[in-house]
């Protein structure tokens, strides 16, 4: 099922065989997070375990899939292959500030490592202090730097100075992981005293030569491609080439030299003379410095381990329960990660039309990853971009009546997209049944399953329910949360397919299923309000799927039986007389739901997105505090005393009584609207002392609306 093994960090980095899912959570980590790792590092503190997937294709073909540990590996390839990530990462952490010298990085930079490992902080930061290699001398920074002496006098090897004034080597005071730290730290005040600007830190800087050489193979090897500044991936590069060409004696000089003359052409005759006068005088203190923290970088990549947790031959559900095991605390692993590093949804198929390619495509864009693109489209790809199609930007769609996503709201689109498509092809929204939406779907015609679901949703564009939870500002499922949501979708679009997909107005079938619209709507209100969706939704989903295939809830015609009247009247009934919910006391914010329902009844509509519906206290809130009534909170909380106002409306009423707002026309006009009480009625229903006088009023809209025009509405 799985293994625990290590990996050298330089294994682990460089394996191309470690495939990254085409679904990874976004790179989060900050500049603290990152350097903190760089710490653990060099610190040769334990690395946290990183997880994979290996995975067989029908080929037999293994495929390793990194499932949890993309943010720590592409921190640690950063370090590895750029280190000037090191002081880009520092400059946030330490932090280092533009007019700080180095003496000032050096003690903070202790500090902070003793905070990070916990120590407590010397007196005096210079007893402990294992110096760098560079002496503070004058003030430090950018415009220390002499262009044409590129030289770090001031380096001396890795001494420090007690209080006392003896100098004496690092390795004397600390253990080889210390020293780590220490070069660590070189590589801190090289890249600040030695940057020219922002994006240059004194890492490359030294090894700027293209005042004396040139050519292509010059600029390639080292400079980036606007042949401008150098590059440190590719300096290391250079570096790790030209050491290990002449591992014995790469400290010469002249070796160097030797080594740049063979391969590159100078600029002019006397090219070569200057660059080699400029080296001799700062060889020792600064380019073979650099040299070594480099190569100190790679033996600890070599030498450092990181855990690996390898699953395999394990079910989708497996996978998932053991990484939220070893992750607890952590960001839980969705189904969708698990299978987008799994073989079958990983095969080719046709690529599909326009409109959906540019679904896929938008799907990529907000991913982010880098290391997959849509140019060729696997089974993954559809259900992980179909919210994309559904609610295609210009278009009006019946998609945002029950979900509203941003376009980079990308894990939850593709949480909701596998459900949806689960749902709407197998036998619910469980792992198992996620699994298995790769074998159901005709992948052959899976444009013409798309388009279904496509028309399926804007079959409910005109709806006059749902409608008004959108003129608030809400779709459903804002409402109701997504399983109950997912839910009503699941057996409407079942009940759409039995009744022949009618998409008119005025046919039979057009008719039932409008009919059913509603009352699955008012199923999944009173189901909600009732705490039926308290558990495992994705069980109840399963459990209802189940009951329409066996035809239990609907008569002949294929119309869904409505929930008795007497139901609502029972929950209306002990909320208004013993202000309760399910047997507990009304808490703010729990009676939302039915006072959006009841909106939809009424048809109050709101003003739209602009203004968004809030919920409004008609005797407010502050008018309570001095109230001694037993359970006042739940009174003041009950749903005679709420009504849904606009956003700036309910902003402008504020904590003012209705009679309070009565001069100002506007807002008395909006509140008489929206809260159904007479502006000439105002004053008797705005004191506490008379609460009871507007529960009455209002209890008997409310059980009007829940009896006689639900019952209109079922009847039509």
């Amino acid at each position: 099922m799985y293994e625990i093994f290590s990996k050298s960090l330089r294994k682990f980095v460089e394996d191309s065989s470690i495939k990254l899912p085409r679904f990874q959570r976004k790179a989060s980590w900050d500049p603290k997070k990152r350097f903190e790792l760089a710490l653990s590092i060099f610190k040769n503190y334990p690395l946290g375990a990183s997880i994979l997937s290996r995975e067989a294709d029908d080929n037999k073909n293994l495929t390793e899939w990194l499932l949890d540990g993309r943010q720590r590996r592409d921190t640690m390839k950063d370090i590895y292959e750029s280190p000037d990530c090191l002081y880009v990462w520092g400059k946030k952490y330490l932090p280092i500030k533009k007019g700080d010298n180095l003496a000032t990085i050096n003690e903070t930079f202790w500090n902070k490592v003793a905070d990070f490992i916990e120590e407590e902080k010397p007196d005096d930061p210079s007893k402990v202090q294992k110096d760098s290699g560079l002496e503070e001398k004058g003030e430090q920074g950018a415009s220390d730097t002499n262009s044409d002496e590129k030289s770090l006098n001031n380096i001396e090897n890795n001494e420090t100075e007690t209080s006392d004034g003896f100098r004496i080597q690092a390795n004397d005071l600390n253990n080889s992981d210390e020293e780590q730290l220490g070069t660590l730290l070189t590589l801190l005040k090289i890249s600040f005293s030695y940057c020219k600007d922002k994006d240059i830190s004194g890492l490359t800087y030294f090894f700027d030569f293209k005042d004396d050489l040139s050519g292509k193979a010059f600029f390639g090897d080292l400079y980036s491609d606007d042949k401008r500044h150098v590059n440190c991936a590719k300096l290391r590069e250079f570096l790790r080439k030209y050491k290990s060409i002449n591992i014995d004696k790469y400290s010469n000089l002249n070796v160097f030299i030797e080594y740049l003359d063979q391969r590159y052409n100078w600029k002019d005759d006397s090219s070569k003379a200057k660059l080699t006068s400029f080296l001799t005088s700062s060889w020792k203190d600064q380019q073979l410095k650099i040299i070594d923290c480099f190569d100190s970088i790679d033996k600890m990549f070599l030498s450092r381990k990181i855990a690996i947790i390898e699953t395999h031959d394990i079910t989708p559900t497996d996978s998932q329960k053991i990484f939220n095991l070893i992750n607890t605390g952590g960001t839980k692993l969705t189904a969708s990660e698990i299978l987008s590093a799994k073989p079958k949804w990983n095969k080719e198929i046709k690529a599909p039309g326009t409109i959906l390619s540019n679904s896929i495509e938008k799907l990529y864009d907000n991913l982010e990853l880098g290391n997959v693109s849509a140019e060729k489209t696997v089974i993954w790809d559809i259900p992980a971009a179909c919210t994309y199609f559904f609610d295609k930007e210009g278009d009006e769609s019946g998609f945002d009546l029950f979900f509203r996503l941003s376009d980079d709201d990308v894990a939850n689109r593709i949480t909701i997209g596998f459900k949806l498509m689960s749902g709407f092809f197998t036998d619910g929204v469980k792992k198992d049944n996620i699994d298995n939406l790769s074998k159901v779907i005709d992948w052959n015609n899976y444009e013409d399953s798309v388009m279904k679901i496509k028309s399926f949703f804007d079959s409910f564009i005109h709806n006059p329910y749902l409608s008004v939870i959108k003129s608030w500002g809400k779709c459903l499922s804002d409402v109701l949360s997504d399983g109950p949501t997912m839910n009503l979708l699941f057996l409407l679009y079942r009940s759409w397919k039995e009744l022949g997909e009618p998409t008119g107005f005025s046919s039979k079938e057009r008719e039932i299923f409008d009919k059913n619209v509603f009352i699955q709507l008012d199923n999944s209100f009173y189901g909600y309000l009732s705490n039926q969706w308290k558990g495992s939704s994705d069980s109840t989903i399963s459990r209802n799927i189940v009951d329409f295939d066996n035809r239990i809830g609907r008569d002949s015609s294929g119309l869904f039986i409505a929930m008795p009247e007497d139901s609502w009247k029972t929950l209306l009934s002990t909320l208004f007389s013993k202000n309760l919910l399910n047997g507990k006391l009304i808490s703010k914010g729990s009676l939302a739901p039915l006072i959006y329902y009841y909106n939809c009844l009424k048809g109050l509509k709101g003003v739209g997105f602009s203004q968004p519906g809030e919920i409004d206290h008609i005797i407010p809130q502050s008018a309570w505090f001095k109230v001694s009534l037993d359970d006042k909170d739940a009174i003041q909380n009950n749903a005679f005393n709420l009504a849904l106002l606009p956003k700036d409306a309910n902003a402008s009423k504020n904590n003012d009584t209705l009679a309070g707002i009565s001069s100002n026309q506007t807002i008395a006009s909006t509140c008489e609207e929206y809260e159904e009480i007479k502006i000439n009625d105002f004053g008797k229903y705005s004191s506490t002392s008379s609460y009871l006088d507007l529960k009455n009023y209002r209890e008997k809209l409310y059980m009007d609306a829940f009896t006689t025009k639900r019952n209109q509405i079922l009847k039509s």
